[in-house]
Order: structure tokens, then C-alpha cells, then sequence
């Protein structure tokens, strides 16, 4: 891919965010620059308002990918107790298949939800 080269003339507390911004992902400050560009201009084509909000000290966009992650393995243990409730009905598994997967399970969801602070 061809790229151009931009010159621009920035606040020396936009610069300190951006450098922040390129050592948190090790990449460069070109790298940087150009995915914050596509990113503000994929928003401003969508016509979306962002709307700031208050965080732990995190960034938004982080705090967004870590529940995303967490919300995929819930629902892997979902869909697996599922899956497990349908051969438990269907064909009846011996009790130590039962025991053998189902106290595991509920522990995983348990901790998954509780414990780590998820909710489905």
C-alpha cells in the first residue's frame, strides 16, 4: 500500500498523547497517527457523536476489548453447559460423565461470573 506523508502542526499535549498512544502499542508515531486518522474518520463518516465518559483511569476503548473478551469465554461456558444439558436429556449420561463435566462447569461459570467480575 502506497502512503503519503502529512505535516501538520500539533499542541505539544497532543504530541505527549500521541507518543503515549505509540509506546502503549509499540509502533511508531506515523503507525499512530494514521490509525487515529482512520479511526476519527471512520466515525465522522458513520454520524456518530462520541460522548465521554468517566472511566476507572483505563481507556475506553480498552475497558470495550477486555469485556468483549470476557463475554466470549461466558459464552463459551454457556454454550458448552448447554450442549451438556442437551446430551444429559437426550441420552442420559453415566453419572460419573455428569460429575466429571458438570461440577467443572458450573466452577467455571461461577468464577467467570462472580469472581472475575463478568455478568452475562
Amino acid at each position: 500500500m502506497t502512503k503519503d506523508t502529512l505535516s501538520a502542526r500539533i499542541s505539544s499535549n497532543t504530541t505527549e498523547r500521541l507518543e503515549e498512544y505509540a509506546d502503549e502499542r509499540k509502533i511508531s508515531k506515523s503507525e499512530a497517527t494514521d490509525r487515529l486518522l482512520n479511526k476519527a474518520l471512520r466515525i465522522e463518516s458513520a454520524d456518530v457523536e462520541i460522548v465521554p465518559t468517566a472511566t476507572d483511569g483505563g481507556t475506553r476503548i480498552e475497558s470495550i476489548e477486555e469485556g468483549i473478551l470476557k463475554n466470549r469465554r461466558n459464552y463459551t461456558f454457556i454454550g458448552i453447559g448447554i450442549a451438556y444439558i442437551i446430551l444429559e436429556l437426550g441420552i442420559g449420561l453415566p453419572s460419573l460423565v455428569s460429575i466429571g463435566i458438570g461440577i467443572p462447569l458450573i466452577i467455571a461459570l461461577i468464577y467467570t461470573n462472580f469472581v472475575r467480575g463478568t455478568y452475562v
